[in-house]
């Protein structure tokens, strides 16, 4: 037989070599090729890859979204890209962390907050063989498992760290909650509420007034007084100008599950139209086995201005009352009182408080 020429022994491999230099149309889920990684469908330029090789790939390789660059000359934070834009060379992002003790070319994505992690982070990082995953606070669940490798064998343990359905992750989201029910007492929950206290000045039977809730001081105290109007008829406690300073004086519970600031407003009006008043509010506790007769507590102040307009009303509000040696539980004594000769007290007239409202916090 006549053997074929060398020309034609060489055109032959030519023409095999082109056949496996042209893109191959890929009709399984992932193959390997040379140094790639390639899954999807279609062409291996066109599909989603993991490659190697050293410096950055940003304006230097091109790929579709998805694509994983592994750099071998990379460091910590540099040693994997993803490609996350564009069907160029540009829009890649570096992954990994400067903290990561996994070796380069593995895959170390910081979870910021939790649920941050996408799904595409999630399966470019298990395609590279390593996945390691930090979270922020809050509560989350555990799953490792190893992945596979082309041979059959084990490869490397992926681990994913994700939040637990409906974390709440951090105090500063709002949230709203339907259908929710909220244990104050189940183990660990703290749930803390706010509570209000209406304290009246002064009740008037016809046009005698008395203050059931208050008591008062044997000298300058403040006078009950019934103010009689067209359709409203109330109590309110009297705090004239003059050169004494004039008091009142209540008394409450605090809750055995107390706990913060104490905060007071007060509601009071004046026939004058200009003028300032500077209202003062003192406490002080009573524990079980303690003195009866203590000593107040510097006072809290606050200035307020007359309205411009004759009788109408005023809120006056301090926020973190003054409340050294208090605890839950105690009796709360309340101290409200004006003092006319007080400097920055202006007011040339009566002030008529009205009712005075205490704010506590309870932790439940």
């Amino acid at each position: 037989m006549r053997k074929p020429s060398i020309l034609v022994v060489i055109l032959a491999a030519l023409a095999a070599l082109s056949g496996l230099l042209a893109p191959a149309t890929i009709a399984q889920t992932s193959i390997i090729r040379g140094d790639q990684f390639v899954f999807g469908t279609g062409t291996v330029t066109s599909s989603r890859r993991i490659l190697t090789g050293t410096s950055s790939p940003e304006g230097a390789v091109t790929a579709p979204v998805g694509t994983i660059y592994i750099r071998t000359d990379g460091g910590a934070g540099t040693s994997v890209y993803f490609k996350e834009s564009g069907t160029g060379n540009t829009g890649w992002v570096a992954g990994g962390s400067a903290s990561s003790s996994a070796p380069i070319g593995a895959t170390y994505i910081t979870q910021t907050a939790d649920g941050s992690l996408t799904a595409e982070q999630a399966l470019s990082a298990l395609a590279t063989g390593y996945m390691k995953v930090t979270t922020g606070t809050g509560v989350v669940s555990s799953q490792a498992t190893p992945i596979p490798t082309a041979d059959g064998g084990t490869g490397q343990n992926s681990t994913a760290t994700f939040p637990t359905s409906g974390v709440v992750a951090t105090d500063v989201n709002t949230l709203t909650f339907t259908n929710k029910t909220l244990s104050a007492e189940g183990t660990g929950n703290v749930v803390t509420t706010v509570e209000k206290e209406l304290i009246r000045a002064a009740r008037c039977d016809n046009a005698t007034a008395s203050s059931p809730e208050w008591s008062f001081p044997t000298t300058n105290p403040a006078v009950p007084a019934c103010v009689t109007g067209t359709n409203v008829q109330k109590g309110v406690l009297d705090f004239a100008d003059g050169a004494n300073s004039l008091s009142a004086q209540t008394l409450t519970f605090l809750p055995t599950d107390w706990t913060g600031a104490i905060d007071v407003r007060l509601f009071w009006f004046t026939a004058a139209i200009t003028g300032n008043v500077v209202w003062q509010v003192a406490t002080i506790c009573v524990a079980d086995a303690e003195t009866g007769d203590p000593a107040f507590n510097t006072a809290s102040t606050v200035t307020d201005t007359a309205k411009g307009t004759t009788l109408q009303f005023n809120e006056a509000s301090i926020t973190g009352v003054t409340a050294t040696g208090c605890a839950a539980g105690e009796v709360l004594h309340l101290k409200v009182f004006r003092d006319p000769a007080h400097a920055s007290d202006t007011l040339a007239n009566t002030a008529r408080l009205v009712a005075v409202e205490l704010t506590t916090r309870r932790a439940q």
